[in-house]
This record gives structure tokens, sequence and C-alpha cells, in this order.
């Protein structure tokens, strides 16, 4: 009689009877001795001949029967042994291969599961890490791509989320950040974008 090679996925030690299996995170080509480990980044089940990479969205430690999701505001490619955090101005979901650029008038923090948006007074554009504030002139709503500029008539500082009609005896054009009086010999009502000569 003669001795039969173990398949692959299963061992056997000197002397055996029978061939045992290999173990998930484990593998083992035919005629092995013993089995060896997964490296990070593939896993394996019972009996395999092979481990497996894991996919895009997962990780795993060396001798994993299984890979693990990635948590919310990081990614992974194929065969990670590890999840990256999101950079700045990118968010993921839970078991996500990438990260998502926010959209204009939101921003992100590095690693973050969503995007936040931008308060009023303030803006972005896409893939923002922060949002700046509308300069003084200029005003914004909430989740704003960018700053409008007042109407004449008002005016507004910096970080302003409406503009403010100009006081009566006063006017301003378009984009303003203060009001101007009138000449001598001119007058205005509220909100006047320009002073008439008195009748």
């Amino acid at each position: 009689a003669s001795c039969e090679s173990c398949a692959g996925g299963r061992y056997a030690a000197i002397g055996s009877a029978n061939c045992s299996a290999c173990r998930g995170g484990t593998y083992s080509s035919a005629g092995a001795s013993t089995c060896s480990s997964c490296d990070a980044g593939k896993y394996s089940g019972d009996r395999a001949s092979s481990c497996n990479s894991c996919n895009g969205g997962t990780w795993s430690n060396a001798s994993a029967s299984e890979c693990s999701n990635c948590d919310a505001g990081k990614a992974s490619s194929t065969g990670a042994s590890e999840c990256t955090s999101c950079d700045a101005g990118k968010r993921s979901g839970n078991g996500a291969a990438s990260c998502e650029s926010c959209a204009g008038g939101r921003y992100a923090a590095i690693g973050s599961a969503n995007c936040s948006a931008c308060r009023g007074g303030t803006y972005s554009s896409a893939g923002a890490s922060t949002c700046s504030s509308c300069d003084a002139g200029k005003y914004s709503g909430d989740r704003a791509s960018s700053c409008n500029s007042c109407n004449g008539g008002t005016w507004s500082n910096a970080s302003a989320s409406e503009c403010s009609n100009c006081d009566a005896g006063k006017a301003s054009s378009t984009g303003a950040s203060e009001c101007t009086s009138c000449d001598a010999g001119k007058r205005s009502g509220n909100g006047a974008a320009s002073c008439e000569s008195c009748a």
C-alpha cells in the first residue's frame, strides 16, 4: 500500500491515518503537512486551498475567516489590511470602497461620516473642509455654495445672512458694506439705492 496526498485545504502530519481540514483563516495546497495563515487583507473559509482578497470597503488582519466592514468616515480598496480615514471635504458611510466629496454649501473634517451644512453668512465650494465667510456687502443663506451681493439700498458686514436697509437720508449701490449720507440738497427714504434732489 502507498500513502495518498491530502487535497488542497487539508493537511496531515507524518504517520497520519487521515487528512484534517484547514480551519478558516488558513489554507493549504495539495500534499501539505500544515496549513498556512492568510495574509492581512485576505480571508478564507474552512478547507481552503487559497485565500481571497477582501473586497473594497472591507479589511482583515492576518488569519481572518472573514473581512470586516470599514467604519463610516473611512474607506478601503481591494485587499486592504486597514481602512483609511476620508480626507477633509469628503465623507463615507459604513463599508465604503471610496469617499465622496461634499457638495457645495457643505463641509467635512477628516474622517467624517456626513457632510455638515454651512450656516447663513458662509459658503463653500464642493469638497471643502470648512466654510468661508461672505465678504462685507454680500450675504448667504444656509448651505450656500456662493455669496450674493446686497442689492442697492441695502448693506452688510462680513458673514451676513441677510442685508439691511439703508436708513433714510442715506443710499447705497449694489454690494455695499455701508450706506453713504446724501449730499446737501438731496434726500432719500428708507432702503434707497440713490438720493434724489429736493423739489
